[in-house]
C-alpha cells in the first residue's frame, strides 16, 4: 500500500498546494478555457464568490485565475481553495494583468505567436472542492475537475 492510500482505498486528499504559482495570458479568456479544456466561472468584481463547488470523490486537474479583459489592471485578487472541509490554498496577489494565478496546473497563451500551452494536474478530494474567489475587477476562474 502506498503511502498515498487510505483504509477505506480512497486517495488521500490534499493538505497544501504551493501559493504563489503564475502562468501567462496574452488572449482573451475563452482561448484561455480551450487551451486547457476547461471550464469557466465569470466572476463579477464584488466580494467573495465561490467558483466552484463539488460533492463527492474527484481530482481537481486545473485551477487558473485571470483578469476579464486582458492587460487590465489590478490592485487585488485572492484565491482559496478547500478540499474535504480544510483550506489547502488562501493565495492573493496585486497584480493579474497577464500573469494569473495558478493553482493546479499551469497556462500559457499568446496569440502574437500562435502559441498556447495548458498542463493539468490531478489534486484529489474525497469529500469535496471548494474554490472562492474574490478580484477589485472583473476576472475569469477556469478550473476542471472530474469525478471518480
Amino acid at each position: 500500500m502506498s503511502s498515498f492510500s487510505t483504509a477505506g482505498g480512497g486517495v488521500k486528499a490534499a493538505t497544501s498546494i504551493p501559493a504563489g504559482r503564475k502562468g501567462m495570458h496574452n488572449a482573451a479568456y475563452n482561448i484561455c478555457r480551450d487551451a486547457i479544456g476547461g471550464l469557466a466561472y465569470l466572476y463579477t468584481a464584488s466580494s467573495v464568490e465561490t467558483a466552484v463547488s463539488v460533492t463527492g470523490r474527484g481530482y481537481w486537474t486545473v485551477g487558473y485565475f485571470m483578469v476579464a479583459v486582458v492587460g487590465q489592471d489590478t490592485t487585488s485578487a485572492t484565491v482559496k481553495a478547500t478540499i474535504d472541509g480544510v483550506v489547502v490554498l488562501d493565495d492573493s496577489t496585486i497584480q493579474l494583468r497577464v500573469n494569473g494565478m495558478a493553482q493546479v496546473g499551469n497556462l500559457m497563451v499568446d496569440t502574437t505567436p500562435d502559441m498556447a500551452a495548458g498542463g493539468g494536474g490531478l489534486v484529489p478530494f474525497n469529500k469535496s472542492l471548494l474554490i472562492e474567489v474574490s478580484c477589485n475587477v472583473n476576472a475569469v476562474y477556469l478550473y476542471n475537475y472530474y469525478l471518480s
